[in-house]
């Protein structure tokens, strides 16, 4: 029990490890979010008279929760509706409760307009993101309405107070925008650059074939010819009687013969020399070539990766690449492998029709699903499947390092 804590706790530090690290241009906006929201805490539990001390704690503890909440879009799929729906569903919870606790006008616009600048930086469909924009919008309206009905009896009020607040949000949107944009556009680049690599590495692979194809022509395909066509001379001699000539022919051939033979050699020697390896990241990388999914490849792989763990790998990711092909009716494909010193990490997910995994000893097409999970149970690893009707597969495996 304590192996597998273990082993889930250094997972997740990976895994929150990578997710910052690809989110790092956003960090000092979030950190200035941060700075701005705790400064209205400050400010609210100062000037602002609560009704008793459990009230001032509950909502200090709220509003550190509502804060803590924007640094996990840093750990979610931010083109997700489903991740962003939930997300902007709990924030707006959280606004409604502390806006109802403080009841102050002046803290609503830059709660809700924080929350709304927010928003605006997550990548999805425009209808529904500026939909609830909106409707965050009209609650502010109608709070400040209903709590102080002649603050817009004001004009000169109203206007420094949505112009601060215009302004500020126009600085916070343009801000997180540039950067969430910049990340997205820094992980298609990469994206594409990865396939470009696999199709440049596909390229040179086929050069070097047509090149051994050449060379072998050359030597052995020629010089095989050239001795054919000697011997038949050779027959044509011994048939006429002409012995002379037939050896005088056949002491060529044989020359002819060594000469090919040393040439072949020179190339075999040739070919070993430049031959390299192939590696677990290449075999991968051709397999993603051959498929008509798109594949992204994130591999963390060890140093000293031994060739039974290399093996494993490739033929787990091959069979899940079959199933996923043959029965899953998918568009995109994630692979990623991570390493601990004592474990690797296989995570396979598809974006296609899923299934019941309840269902899996009776359907059709899913030995391979079976045949990995003895596969792993073999070197005493782990296999976690999770999947449903029209909401993709994950498999994620866990086996411990295997030395040579």
């Amino acid at each position: 029990m304590k192996n597998i804590i273990q082993s889930l706790r250094q997972k997740f530090s990976l895994q929150m490890k990578n997710r910052f690290q690809e989110s790092r241009t956003e960090l000092p906006f979030f950190w200035f979010l941060t700075a701005v929201l705790v400064c209205f805490l400050v400010g609210t539990l100062i000037y602002i008279p609560f009704s008793s001390w459990p009230i001032k704690v509950l909502f200090t503890l709220l509003m550190s929760l509502h804060i803590l909440l924007y640094w996990v879009v840093l750990l979610i799929d931010t083109q997700s509706v489903r991740h962003f729906l939930i997300y902007v569903g709990i924030q707006t919870l959280f606004v409604i409760i502390l806006l109802w606790m403080v009841q102050n006008v002046f803290i609503a616009p830059a709660i809700i307009m924080t929350l709304i600048g927010q928003i605006s930086g997550f990548t999805i469909q425009g209808k529904l993101k500026y939909s609830l924009i909106t409707v965050l919008g009209v609650l502010l309206f109608l709070y400040i309405l209903w709590l102080e009905p002649s603050f817009f009896a004001n004009p000169l009020l109203t206007f420094l107070t949505f112009g601060l607040v215009l302004v500020f949000q126009f600085i916070f949107t343009g801000v997180y925008n540039r950067t969430s944009t910049a990340k997205h556009e820094a992980e298609e680049a990469l994206e594409k650059l990865e396939i470009a690599n696999i199709k440049i590495e596909q390229m040179t692979r086929t050069e070097e074939r047509q090149r051994i194809a050449r060379e072998l022509h050359d030597t052995l395909a020629q010089g095989l010819t050239g001795i054919i066509l000697q011997l038949d001379a050779v027959d044509h001699y011994l048939d006429i009687g002409d012995t002379t000539k037939a050896q005088t022919v056949v002491q060529r051939s044989m020359q002819a013969a060594r000469a090919t033979l040393a040439d072949s050699r020179q190339v075999i020697d040739d070919l070993r020399q430049s031959r390299q390896p192939i590696t677990l990241r290449e075999k991968l990388e051709e397999m993603v070539v051959h498929t008509n999914l798109k594949v992204l490849l994130r591999l963390d792989l060890p140093a000293d990766l031994s060739n039974s763990e290399s093996n494993l790998i490739e033929k787990l990711t091959g069979e899940a690449m079959t199933n996923i092909q043959k029965h899953a009716n998918a568009e995109v494909v994630q692979i990623e492998i991570q390493h601990t010193p004592s474990e690797l990490q296989l995570k396979i997910e598809d974006d296609g029709i899923g299934f019941d995994p309840k269902n899996l000893n009776h359907q059709d097409g899913h030995y391979g699903l079976l045949g990995m999970q003895e596969r792993i149970k073999s070197v005493h690893g782990t296999f976690e499947l999770q999947s449903q009707p029209k909401a993709g597969c994950r498999l994620m495996i866990q086996f411990p390092r295997i030395k040579e």
